[in-house]
């Protein structure tokens, strides 16, 4: 895919125009995700009860025992979604250390390597978590582009 930016004194508002040799399962993502403003909140679920957690209070997010779980400083929370859909609703928020945990990039405080190799993430809150090693260089790479960036 390219994608081309032209920036024009004279445009009113904002266009975005899509080209593509044919009306596929890819455009159609692309034409969902510009229309789709995402969401600041997630809802979660804790003593019956609905809560309504701001992405930047949420520092991990985790499966367990087929459940989904969002952990912030005060509590943690099930939520009723897949780990997929959060993974790629809020890509530029949180990212995948394993197969069941997604962390919030600003929560990260530090990657270490501890003996034999293994590598783990600590967040502000102290909490540590093993970073496999499937995932690391991805996480490494991205790190250090959002460095770059800002």
């Amino acid at each position: 895919m390219k994608i081309q930016l032209k920036i024009d004194a004279s445009f009113e508002e904002v266009e975005v125009t899509i080209q593509a040799p044919a009306y596929s399962e890819e455009v159609t993502q692309l034409m969902e995700r510009l229309q789709t403003k995402p969401r600041r909140v997630i809802e979660g679920y804790k003593d019956e009860q609905l809560f309504f957690i701001k992405l930047e209070d949420i520092y991990c997010v985790y499966a367990e025992d087929n459940r989904l779980y969002i952990q912030t400083d005060d509590a943690e929370y099930s939520v009723k979604y897949k780990m997929y859909e959060l993974e790629k609703q809020y890509d530029s928020f949180f990212f995948r250390i394993h197969k069941s945990m997604l962390i919030q990039f600003d929560a990260i405080s530090s990657i270490q390597v501890k003996s034999f190799g293994e590598t783990i993430v600590i967040l502000e809150n102290g909490m540590e978590f093993p970073i496999s090693r499937k995932y690391l260089k991805e996480l490494k790479d991205t790190l250090i582009g959002r460095r770059n960036q800002g």
